[in-house]
């Protein structure tokens, strides 16, 4: 399994886990995943894993406000908490990360859902995201006005 892999889904426990705590819990949680897993996985896993996970967090409003956009005809409260958290994680990459190719975040996606999800969990988080990444230019040039 490749190190960005790994740290995604240290990113997919640690959202997964915030969508039930409060602030105090969440940065406990962010602490204690983090150096415990350094020693075990590598800096450069957890860097990037705290990375990401800040990225989500800290653009939450524009992430989770695309992601009902683009849940056409489904409630965000309907969508299971697995499948929010893969899909708030590779948005953040799409829109904020230039150092991962789109396809790349989406495919990472793809692959976290059908290992933690449901069977049809994939096809559902590919569609919603493959969406987002065709109409990325709009989506950034609507942020940055």
């Amino acid at each position: 399994m490749g190190s960005r892999r790994k740290g995604r889904e240290l990113v997919l426990t640690l959202l997964y886990r915030e969508e039930f705590s409060d602030d105090k819990n969440i940065k406990r949680a962010v602490e204690n995943i983090i150096s415990s897993d350094a020693e075990q996985y590598g800096s450069d896993i957890t860097d990037f894993a705290e990375d990401l996970f800040r990225g989500v967090l800290g653009n939450r409003e524009i992430i989770d406000k695309l992601l009902e956009k683009y849940l056409e005809h489904w409630e965000i409260n309907r969508v299971a908490v697995i499948d929010k958290s893969i899909m708030k994680m590779a948005i953040c990459e799409i829109l904020f990360r230039d150092d991962i190719p789109d396809i790349v975040s989406i495919d990472e996606a793809v692959e976290l859902a059908k290992k933690y999800s449901t069977e049809n969990s994939g096809g559902f988080v590919n569609g919603i995201l493959d969406r987002i990444r065709k109409d990325k230019k709009k989506i950034l040039k609507s942020i940055n006005e």
